[in-house]
């Protein structure tokens, strides 16, 4: 019995190898390689025939498709973040932190990809398969890294969106009590809301992807009659940056006999003001601005105790 279901497994090993091989036999392949600059790029390539489609886009090694927006031959949105093919002229486009691409099939049966920039910390590879009855194309991308860009300036400006607003923080600490009789004790008004935290924000994608290094920034302020000033402080570009105030301001107040509890309202201050960085690429020189605001988080030094029932 133990010779028989032997013989049955491989005999079925055999046909299951044999039926791989005949399909991949019928499979017509080539596959092509381009390295892309990192960049930056526009690639064309000729399919030869009308009716080739792109049966899909992969990345990691060939594993993982790739998910983007689909768009007719005039750019119009047909559907969005789904798996990225063509069986008919138009556009496919794709955008992720730091990495982009636009792929145009055109009527004559020609492709153009238009890669953008690599700000990433890693090569991007990709894979555009075309697919035409049984034979199929495989174009593999290589982009290395950006050559990068250095720090040139920064403009600090208001407009009618920046300047300072109030907001209040409450709950962050709760004083609970329980006294055989009335009593007057200390609280720390400022506790959990005792420091200055700020940050550069952007929408733009590669905002904080173009320096290797870290870069430090003064920190701008506005004055009274609404002009900006640079003070001494530095923060590190693209990163939060945190001041402790270390205010041990000490508040006494009167509690009842028995069970009490007692929270603190603190006014905090928060300041918007725009910025207009300005970078060169360290290979072409060309310069590159991105916008976003500086914002920054801060106790006034206001406070009111309240009883909670």
């Amino acid at each position: 019995m133990k010779h028989y279901l032997l013989l049955v497994n491989t005999l079925f090993f055999l046909l299951f190898s044999a039926c791989q091989k005949d399909e991949n036999r019928g499979l017509n392949m080539e596959e092509d390689t381009v390295e892309i600059s990192g960049n930056g790029e526009r690639y064309s390539f000729d399919t030869g025939l009308k009716n080739w489609s792109i049966s899909e886009i992969k990345t990691n090694q060939s594993v993982n498709k790739l998910f983007g927006d689909i768009l007719n031959a005039d750019g119009e949105l047909i559907a969005r973040n789904v798996a990225l093919a063509l069986d008919s002229p138009g556009i496919l486009s794709w955008t992720a932190s730091g990495r982009s691409f636009k792929i145009y099939y055109q009527e004559d049966g020609s492709i153009e990809i238009a890669v953008g920039e690599n700000l990433t910390r890693a090569d991007f590879r990709f894979s555009v398969v075309l697919q035409r009855g049984t034979s199929q194309k495989i174009v593999h991308f290589i982009q290395p890294l950006s050559s990068g860009y250095d720090f040139k300036s920064i403009d600090y400006f208001l407009t009618d969106q920046d300047g300072d607003s109030l907001y209040t923080k409450s709950d962050l600490v709760i004083y609970h009590f329980d006294h055989v009789e009335e009593k007057e004790v200390e609280i720390f008004p400022f506790n959990g809301f005792n420091e200055v935290s700020s940050s550069f924000a952007s929408d733009d994608p590669g905002a904080f992807l173009w320096n290797v290094e870290p870069i430090a920034l003064n920190i701008p302020s506005i004055l009274n009659d609404g002009r900006i000033e640079l003070t001494n402080t530095k923060a590190v570009y693209g990163e939060i940056h945190q001041s402790i105030l270390n205010r041990n301001d000490r508040v006494k107040i009167d509690t009842p006999k028995g069970k009490s509890s007692y929270t603190v309202y603190l006014q905090g201050r928060k300041r918007t003001i725009s910025f207009l960085l300005t970078v060169t690429h360290k290979v072409t020189g060309a310069e590159k601005s991105i916008t976003g605001k500086w914002i920054e988080y801060a106790p006034t030094g206001n406070y009111e105790i309240k009883r909670l029932e």
